[in-house]
């Protein structure tokens, strides 16, 4: 992989959140947060303080455009520090695996997408809410946009599918 590739997938899929996915939302509870693809299939090897920079950086200019003061920076940092741990779970450990549907399998895939994007979205939405005690409205914003994210992850791992079964 050459070095502006992930530079230009960051670009990519920051664009397509803050310019497009941002004024959409599903029923009006359901909010797609794309963006964290691009986190959860940076390469497996990078290193930590590399991925936790890469993370902060993603999530501060998502807060940026939403207004949120650093709600998406924390949840970004927070799957950035765990999402080593969970791999070295659901990955071979003497096998290079890139991180996505096609190299990892179904199951795996499934498991660590529902985990992260779980954890990402409670953080974000419980941190929004703050002390107001809607935890109803919270968990259906959180059910609904887990689900959402989840889908649109889903798919677009199968449309780029074939395209990488050519590299």
């Amino acid at each position: 992989m050459n070095n502006a590739t992930p530079i230009l997938n960051f670009l990519i899929y920051w664009s397509i959140q803050v310019l497009i996915l941002r004024k959409i939302q599903l029923f009006e509870v359901a909010t797609c947060f794309l963006y964290l693809n691009f986190l959860l299939t940076l390469s497996k090897d990078l290193d930590r303080t590399v991925l936790l920079i890469i993370a902060f950086l993603l999530g501060f200019s998502v807060d940026i455009f939403y207004g949120t003061l650093g709600i998406h920076s924390a949840a970004c940092v927070s799957i950035a520090f765990l999402r080593p741990f969970l791999l070295s779970f659901l990955t071979p450990k003497d096998k290079e695996t890139d991180i996505s549907l096609r190299e990892m399998g179904f199951n795996a895939f499934f498991t660590y997408l529902l985990i992260t994007i779980t954890l990402h979205h409670t953080l974000v939405f419980a941190i929004d809410m703050g002390d107001n005690l809607l935890i109803t409205q919270t968990l259906t914003h959180i059910i609904s946009s887990v689900l959402f994210t989840f889908v649109v992850i889903f798919i677009v791992q199968f449309l780029f599918l074939s395209q990488r079964k050519n590299i």
